[in-house]
Formats: C-alpha cells, structure tokens, sequence
C-alpha cells in the first residue's frame, strides 16, 4: 500500500499482540514511520530504436508530478502472461518479436522529493519461433491447436500471425474465449493456453491395445483392436485413438444419425 503512494522507506516499526480478558478476540497494533512521499520527476527512454518513445509513455501511463508508485512501475516494465501489450512495454516487445528484450528503471538523481529516471531498453535480436507447446487441453487434442497456428517452428515471428493464431484459436467451440490465449515465452516457445468449457467431455474413450510389437516398417502403425463401445443416438462422440510414436494421436468428432 505505501509503495504505490510513494513511500518508498515506509517501515513497519513495533508489532504488539494482545488478547482481550475473555481471550476471545486478538488485537494487533502495527506502528509505522511512513517516511517520505516521492513523487515522479523527469523521465526518458533509451535504447529503443525500434518503438518510438511517445508509444511507450502511453504505456507507461506516468506523469511527472505523480506519487512514485513502484509496484506500478515495476508492472509496466515487467511482461505478463496474457502478453496485454496496452499495460506493458515488455510485453510490446514481445509480441512484436523480441522476446529477449531487458527493461530496467535507472534512478539519475532525487531532488525535492523528486525522482528523476531513466526506462533503460536493450531490445535484443528479434526471435524465430522454437516450438508450439499446448496447455490445459484435456479432450481436443493438441493437433487441432497445431493446425490452428500461422506461426511455424523456426520461422520469423510475425505480430499479424500471432494475431491470427489468437483469433484462431478462439473459433474453436469448445474453448471458453476469456480464459483461452497464446503468448510466446522467452525461449521462444509460442505457448497456447486453453480452458475446455464446462460441461465438454467425452461420452466414452476408445481404449486401444497394441498387439504387435516392434513395427518397424515406415508409415505403418501397427495392429490395433477396440474395445466395443456404444452411444445413443443422435448423441455427439469424441473418439481418441493413440496410434503410434510416429502418430501420437487422432481426434475424431462424429455424430450418428
């Protein structure tokens, strides 16, 4: 609390616990040196060759005069997990590709309770995408994300596909769009973040059984057999078939009339 206000040597001093005669109810006493108030000096940005300054003071969204909040600060430097480019300068860089950027606050001088700071930006090399990692499918199966990506593993990342890719991703009717996202790591992993909706599950899974083994013949998966499964009519079934190392697995949505 006394950081986003601008206390920055605010200290709790004494803490003293006492129970009342009944021993019922606790009281806790804090004492407090509050400090002094800091305020938000000048302030600039270096190093960015690739955003123009005027862009990172909207999303920086400080202005001289105001309480130094750090924990604010701190956010508006530091990336978040939806990539929500409007709030965090980290997180602009690395939809636009540099993943590997370094954001720090370099304090110049603090003068009448003043603080006078430099936003210091290394931006990094721009990244090609690693790999395309999938999170939280229980029931549609990773392929179906895979398909749904413009981004491909070491290609050049694109903002416009990555756009696509989020767009893309949320068409699926089985995902709850508000908790369904993709942001790309720092290793450059495009990671896809999904949240199956309540109430989607499978009817039944169709268990298989290998019955030969050490296949070696390219393209052939082996000898599989089922184990017998009904569904009503008329009732949606997701049928999951693990095939193969080679194939790791199908996903099959079929109704019967």
């Amino acid at each position: 609390m006394y950081l986003s206000k601008g206390y920055l040597d605010a200290e709790i001093l004494k803490t003293e616990v006492k129970l009342t005669k009944n021993k019922d109810i606790c009281n806790i006493t804090y004492y407090i040196n509050e400090g002094e108030q800091y305020f938000i000096g000048d302030f600039d940005f270096i190093g960015n060759s690739n955003i123009d300054s005027n862009v990172l003071k909207n999303i920086f969204d400080c202005k001289k005069g105001d309480p130094f909040n750090s924990i604010k600060i701190n956010d508006k430097i530091s990336e978040n997990i939806r990539m929500d480019f409007r709030n965090s300068i980290k997180s602009l860089y690395s939809i636009l590709g540099f993943t590997k950027s370094n954001i720090s606050i370099r304090i110049k001088s603090i003068k009448d309770k003043f603080i006078n700071f430099t936003v210091a930006i290394d931006e990094g090399e721009k990244c090609n995408v690693n790999k395309i990692i999938v999170n939280g499918n229980r029931y549609v199966n990773s392929t179906e994300f895979y398909k749904s990506s413009f981004l491909l593993p070491g290609e050049e990342f694109s903002y416009e596909k990555y756009i696509a890719t989020q767009q893309n991703i949320l068409r699926n009717e089985f995902l709850d769009p508000k908790k369904s996202f993709v942001n790309i790591d720092n290793d450059n992993n495009l990671q896809i973040f999904v949240e199956e909706k309540l109430g989607f599950e499978p009817i039944f899974n169709i268990k298989t059984e290998k019955i030969r083994e050490n296949n070696s013949s390219k393209g052939y998966y082996g000898d599989y057999k089922y184990k017998e499964a009904k569904n009503n009519e008329g009732e949606k079934i997701l049928v999951i078939l693990d095939c193969s190392q080679e194939l790791n697995s199908l996903s099959q949505s079929n109704s019967k009339s």
